[in-house]
């Protein structure tokens, strides 16, 4: 069955959102036990998409789903015998965790690891991870949402989660790795929060408890949208020099006054220097800024780039912020470090906001600058390890590029 609609997607990319789309009307039929799919089984239309939907919407109220976007995205103008085929092999999917290795295989054939579209899994699962204590009894936001695997690792299931996804071409995708995960309360819907933000109240932006989003991948913009949330702080031309400030600053107005948020940013923006350092000193000093966190590059693969977490807190009481560097050679117990404010020798550093103020330092918020540095911290045992398996890898190395040569010279050209 998965060969199937793989092959299907190699063929004709444009398929992906209707197999999507099917495969979320199936998670609708596993749930309520029913095959209402099936109505569709003499080929689509608007209008039996559209009887189709209002069957699931009268079971499902709490799923707020733009489903115009849905009905867009799904009627394609394919073979009938073809979409026949698509169709019973996605109704031949009997359960939930078939569903999610389906959804998964059919996500990694649309959505292919690139420069614009890295795994950032592990690094949104460690960020879920950490503030997902946090959302209890909060109402959780999500904005800039591009794969709805950040939802999707916030274990807490009863808390209202509002996502908002920032191009409809990812809309299904977010959908249906959102309501996989088991939530039970969720509102998704596909707008641009800059231009046109879906969550307003009384024409202002609406506040949340807690929001979460990765910054990571962020678009260029030539311009700053004051309404419906205003400019924060008093340097607005850095938004236009740098988009992921203008992102930044669009969460932290999204924060209530007692909320707190993590963000996943590239390194380079905590010191970067020019009209940035305007930026981060509000920041600072308005003592919004918790903690930073340096991710081991590990983490992100196909990149040599350097990301990090700034986890951000409007109700916070002390002088100080966290600066912690993980590295995955290295033992660390980030839960204790995180909840108890610790110094740890080469890993982590409390630093007082007078030496983050300073004229030298420019409010620079790169953790290598305050935390000792590490290398004298590991044993000539680990290095002499390291040294020798880089040795390995070289040696064999080597002997591929050899095999290559010899290979390309025994061949004749005529």
């Amino acid at each position: 069955m998965i060969f199937f609609l793989l092959k299907k997607l190699k063929e004709q990319e444009d398929k992906a959102d209707l197999i999507l789309g099917l495969l979320l009307f199936r998670f609708f039929d596993l749930k309520m036990g029913e095959d209402n799919l099936k109505r569709l089984t003499n080929g689509i239309s608007s209008s039996k998409l559209k009887k189709l939907i209002g069957t699931y919407k009268k079971s499902f109220e709490n799923y707020d789903l733009d489903y115009s976007i849905i009905m867009e995205k799904m009627v394609k103008k394919i073979p009938e015998e073809e979409f026949k085929a698509i169709l019973n092999e996605v109704i031949n999917i009997k359960t939930s965790e078939e569903l999610k290795d389906v959804v998964e295989t059919v996500e990694d054939k649309r959505f292919p690891l690139t420069r614009r579209n890295l795994n950032f899994k592990k690094v949104e699962g460690f960020l879920g991870k950490i503030l997902g204590l946090a959302s209890k009894n909060r109402t959780v936001y999500f904005p800039f949402e591009r794969s709805g695997n950040l939802p999707a690792v916030l274990k807490d299931e009863d808390s209202k989660i509002y996502v908002e996804v920032f191009h409809k071409n990812y809309y299904l995708r977010v959908v249906l790795n959102v309501l996989l995960s088991g939530k039970k309360s969720v509102a998704i819907r596909c707008s641009n929060p800059l231009l046109n933000p879906s969550f307003v109240e009384k024409q202002k932006l609406k506040k949340f408890g807690l929001v979460l989003s990765n910054l990571s991948e962020y678009d260029r913009a030539k311009y700053f949208i004051e309404s419906p949330h205003k400019k924060f702080g008093e340097a607005p031309d850095v938004h236009r020099s740098r988009p992921v400030f203008m992102y930044l600053n669009y969460i932290i107005e999204a924060i209530e006054d007692d909320g707190i948020g993590g963000v996943i940013l590239p390194l380079g923006a905590l010191s970067r220097g020019g009209r940035d350092v305007l930026f981060r000193k509000e920041i600072v000093e308005k003592k919004i800024v918790d903690t930073v966190i340096e991710i081991p590059p590990e983490w992100i693969k196909n990149t040599f780039a350097k990301y990090s977490i700034i986890i951000l807190n409007k109700n916070k009481k002390t002088d100080d912020i966290l600066f912690v560097r993980l590295d995955e050679k290295i033992k660390t117990n980030f839960e204790e470090i995180y909840k108890n404010r610790k110094t740890v020798k080469g890993i982590s550093s409390v630093v007082k906001l007078s030496s983050i103020t300073g004229p030298q330092s420019q409010y620079s918020l790169l953790p290598e600058r305050y935390i000792e540095d590490r290398h004298y911290t590991r044993s000539l045992d680990e290095i002499a390890e390291e040294i020798a398996e880089t040795k390995a890898k070289l040696f064999e190395l080597d002997k591929q590029i050899s095999k290559g040569i010899e290979g390309v010279k025994s061949r004749r050209y005529y």
